[in-house]
């Protein structure tokens, strides 16, 4: 039986760590499979991700090939049956869509082509740009149905473990909206939009709704949609839409004795130039909002980052928080594809990169992980959207041959395999929680020439939150979990003792109402940039200002200080007059950050809207987060970024990630403990640390401290053997043995006192060092 619980996958109870990497078996010759998959296993990876393309398949109309008997490449059945001799994983992904750079996504090229009217349309009536369908049509789900009873009867064989683990329901539903900003107007979405709007709007929007047209007259539907309250009502319609359509496949897939847990990814990040970013990734969060709702289904972040550097580095924090705030509560956190490479050449990605990225997301919480791509691969001439190239600049060549960052993934897959069970029985410590509000983030859909308001809300979020509020908390190592605002009917302050909020001018009232609810319950609650004056669709909505009896006097551009950090630079300041405590002021002496009591709570604002383009800018966000009572658990030196994944008060990893240049030596604090001094821990540059405290593997060797990673536990002649990747000349361990004893050796020196091996790597040619244990019988060492 497979399933998840307590944010991890469980396989007949047992908990397990996905490491995956994504080979498409369609792109590599049929006679290198098994090459390629052993090639993933010695990386330290338990699990095969592959699409499994429809237009591949089903070649023409109602001709379908899963053994290859047309091209030895559809050889389905025999990709699974290498994937379950090698004792590893497999997610399946069979669409109806795949993306994957293939022609028409993966959809077949006869199914548009026969079949135009199951094509989206935009605002003037044409067919979507992109040739996406309507997800709902009829004649698109009756093709599918049809797909689905040919693709699930191979893979129903496969179920179980022998290998199939997950099934992933289309892919990225929604994408092709986002990226051209064109919602889907056809007369089928446009009918269940109706239905759906007259629960949501007021009589005098829905006539207006109603009385649109079609046809010819599809100017009607963009002068509908300029009303606000009617575009706010079919940004939720669409979440709804999407919902519906991935029941629909889930229902088609049990039916098929599909059996297993299911995935829908999501997208949203985006290239910037050599730098990827994620400030638009709560888009597809916001789209597929809904889809949490289904029943053993995982939600599934696609992260592409490009080269990871300090200033977007806090993009995948964020994204981790937000996806863990609408994902069902027990799934794992999860990124069914995680940049392994990129489809071109520029920017070319470091190893450094995967190193920080992934280790960067384990801290986090991440307990799934599929490297998207793994292997270089070859289109068929028919298939290749970019032509029959498919390097990917993927760890493994097409040949074989690997690039640089596959010893970088596979030292990080042996240390996955190695505390595998200590890491699933962790949780990330955070300091605070911020709120997730997807309604400030679905501008997708805009269908006329006036600006959005989701427009409006996903600018100011790009500058405020992510350049400002967010980097202010992990740039000062106060590391945050996320809530979803409107999926709570009650924010606990219990669970939340503290809420950092990210708030426009526009905030609905039913989420205000939580908002002072939670403060009058006893919750402290920090609202930045702005206090909201008007609800979604610009009516007034003065919950919070009446309750803080809070008057807005005027909103400029000015400078701001806060206790002694004087002159600090703002795009624009609300002005505020009130009798609550005033903690910032601007030059000219107004308030704008003001604290005060209410009920058994508290809440601060402050109305300056500053990025943290300077770095005196951190210190303000430390001493906001002082007045809200943060205390940070953990304490790094050297602007090193860190992270605690817990067991228990005394059981835990340390985190730490270098995202500059050069080597860091940083004094590492817990719990107002020093427990590793400055010059002790060396953080290379680009590079991250996984560190044991208290960690005990195989129920034998308790690993008290170490300043150095253990990236492997193997047994070799007979003899246990960790295998450590050593940064410094010398390298320090703390070690306990339940039996057995550690073995002197040429570059390990041991000292032993109080039953604790005290253990010092010196300096040796390689970069690792192997501690050897004796094998005894299990008895207490003396």
């Amino acid at each position: 039986m497979i399933t998840f619980k307590d944010q991890s996958l469980l396989i007949n109870n047992e908990k397990i760590y996905p490491f995956g990497a994504e080979i498409h078996y369609f792109r590599v010759p049929k006679d290198q499979w098994r090459q390629s998959i052993m090639k993933a296993k010695e990386a330290g990876m338990n699990m095969i991700s592959t699409y499994i393309p429809w237009s591949f398949h089903e070649y023409k109309e109602r001709a379908y090939d899963f053994n290859g008997e047309t091209k030895s490449e559809r050889d389905l059945i025999t990709f699974l049956t290498l994937i379950k001799e090698a004792n590893m994983y497999c997610l399946v992904r069979p669409g109806p869509y795949n993306m994957a750079e293939l022609v028409d996504h993966g959809i077949p090229t006869w199914l548009l082509d026969s079949y135009p009217e199951i094509i989206a349309r935009d605002i003037s009536g044409l067919h979507h740009e992109t040739r996406v369908v309507s997800y709902n049509h009829p004649l698109y789900l009756e093709k599918v149905r049809l797909w689905y009873k040919q693709v699930n009867r191979v893979i129903s064989d496969f179920l179980e473990g022998a290998p199939v683990i997950a099934y992933q329901l289309d892919n990225e539903v929604g994408m092709f909206h986002w990226v051209t900003e064109k919602g889907d107007f056809s007369s089928v979405v446009w009918n269940f939009f109706k239905t759906f709007a007259k629960d949501c709007l007021t009589s005098k929007a829905y006539n207006n709704l109603i009385s649109s047209t079609l046809g010819n007259k599809y100017e009607d539907i963009s002068t509908v949609m300029e009303n606000s309250e009617i575009e706010l009502a079919y940004q939720k319609f669409m979440r709804h839409y999407f919902y519906n359509y991935l029941l629909t496949l889930q229902r088609m897939a049990i039916e098929d004795g599909i059996n297993v847990p299911f995935v829908v990814n999501i997208h949203g990040f985006h290239e910037i130039d050599v730098l990827g970013s994620g400030t638009m990734y709560p888009i597809g969060l916001s789209q597929l909002l809904k889809v949490s709702e289904l029943e053993n289904t995982m939600l599934a972040g696609d992260y592409y980052i490009g080269n990871i550097h300090y200033d977007n580095y806090t993009d995948i924090v964020l994204a981790n928080a937000f996806t863990s705030s609408i994902q069902a509560k027990h799934q794992p956190l999860f990124s069914a594809e995680f940049q392994g490479g990129k489809a071109k050449d520029v920017p070319r990605l470091q190893p450094t990169t995967f190193d920080l990225t992934t280790k960067l997301c384990i801290s986090n919480g991440m307990n799934a992980v599929n490297y998207y791509m793994f292997q270089s691969g070859i289109n068929s001439k028919e298939y290749g959207l970019l032509g029959e190239r498919h390097e990917w600049q993927a760890p493994v060549k097409l040949n074989g041959e690997t690039r640089s960052q596959y010893e970088t993934i596979s030292k990080i897959g042996h240390t996955i395999e190695t505390f595998q069970e200590e890491l699933l029985q962790t949780k990330p410590y955070h300091d605070l929680t911020i709120g997730f509000y997807p309604d400030y983030y679905g501008i997708n859909y805009k269908g006329n020439k006036k600006l959005s308001i989701f427009e409006s809300f996903q600018k100011q979020s790009d500058q405020y939150l992510y350049k400002g509020m967010v980097k202010g908390l992990k740039y000062n190592n106060i590391n945050f979990n996320a809530i979803n605002v409107q999926r709570e009917e009650r924010l606990d302050p219990n669970q939340i003792p503290i809420l950092w909020m990210f708030s426009l001018k526009r905030m609905a009232k039913s989420v205000q109402e939580k908002l002072l609810n939670y403060v009058e319950r006893g919750g402290q609650l920090f609202l930045y940039p702005q206090i909201p004056e008007e609800d979604l669709i610009g009516q007034p909505c003065t919950v919070l200002k009446q309750a803080f009896i809070i008057r807005k006097v005027k909103e400029t551009k000015s400078f701001v200080e806060l206790d002694d950090i004087q002159s600090i630079e703002c795009d624009k300041v609300e002005h505020y007059s009130s009798k609550s405590d005033v903690f910032c002021k601007t030059d000219q002496g107004y308030a704008c950050g003001l604290s005060q009591n209410y009920g058994k709570g508290k809440m601060l604002i402050l109305g300056a809207h500053m990025q943290l383009n300077f770095n005196y800018k951190k210190d303000v966000f430390r001493k906001v987060a002082v007045l809200m009572g943060v205390q940070p658990r953990l304490e790094v030196t050297d602007d090193v970024d860190s992270a605690l994944r817990v067991i228990d008060k005394d059981a835990y990893f340390i985190h730490l990630h270098n995202f500059d240049h050069y080597d860091k030596y940083p004094e590492i604090i817990v719990d107002d403990v020093v427990v590793y001094q400055q010059g002790n821990i060396k953080v290379p540059a680009l590079k991250g640390l996984m560190l044991p405290i208290n960690i005990t593997l195989d129920n034998q060797i308790k690993i008290i401290s170490s300043t150095v990673e253990i990236i492997s536990n193997n047994v070799e002649k007979g003899q246990k053997v960790l295998t450590a990747d050593r940064k410094l000349v010398e390298e320090f361990m703390v070690i306990e043995l339940s039996y057995g004893e550690i073995v002197e050796q040429h570059g390990v020196n041991i000292q032993k006192k109080n039953g604790q091996y005290f253990v010092t790597l010196a300096e040796t040619f390689n970069d690792t060092s192997k501690i050897i244990l004796q094998q005894c019988s299990p008895h207490k060492s003396e």
